[in-house]
């Protein structure tokens, strides 16, 4: 627990974040009463963005119990959240080419549509070691001692600094993708708690390299 209270700035941060995507919902439900959605992708987007909001506060959960590694599961599950907002089912085929037959779009190719190619290059490359225990995510449930290497059985500090700083990033992202589904005029309070988390997450990181792994 004196470890993870170093650590308070970004979950600190992360609260912040909840609470913005708290306002959100209030603020829809307030204005939409009566009225329902628009259109599907409204529709979409507020399902989407209900179960993402739902998964980062595991994720939260799970990191203030010491469980950073399994949080870090749940960030491949946000990341795809973005990549669900398609307002178009031809955006889920693609020309095999080969004569008309057509291809089903990978979560890859979904990905870089979305200029998240990199991304699911890197960091959902580690989310999805750890959400199948690859042998990459290995670091996060083993430890090394006398006698050799064992696996983590009960809470640790491992992962947490990682899987905070991803959740509410990814969180913050699907903040900024709904704000522009509904156009709510929050782009400038979004921004901001992304600059904070990010440089929240750096001198927490100068302060606690030992804690940020």
């Amino acid at each position: 627990m004196d470890d993870l209270k170093k650590l308070g700035e970004i979950f600190d941060a992360g609260c912040d974040a909840a609470h913005l995507g708290q306002s959100i919902i209030e603020r829809l439900g307030s204005e939409r009463e009566g009225t329902g959605f628009c259109s599907d992708l409204e529709t979409v987007a507020y399902v989407v963005f209900g179960k993402a909001f739902k998964t980062f506060h595991a994720a939260k959960i799970l990191c203030l119990h010491g469980y950073g590694a399994d949080a870090l599961a749940l960030c491949a599950s946000l990341f795809e959240k973005h990549l669900e907002m398609f307002p178009k089912q031809s955006c889920w085929w693609k020309s095999s080419g080969k004569g008309s037959k057509r291809a089903r779009v990978t979560l890859r190719d979904r990905a870089k549509a979305v200029g998240l190619g990199k991304r699911y290059d890197t960091s959902y490359y580690i989310f999805c070691s750890h959400k199948h225990t690859g042998p990459s995510a290995a670091s996060g449930f083993m430890f090394r001692h006398e006698e050799g290497v064992d696996v983590i059985l009960g809470p640790n500090l491992k992962g947490v600094y990682n899987a905070v700083q991803h959740s509410t990033m990814h969180f913050l992202d699907l903040c900024g993708v709904f704000q522009d589904v509904y156009k709510l005029g929050i782009e400038a309070e979004v921004k901001a708690l992304i600059e904070r988390v990010t440089e929240t997450g750096r001198q927490v990181l100068r302060a606690h390299p030992d804690l940020c792994v």
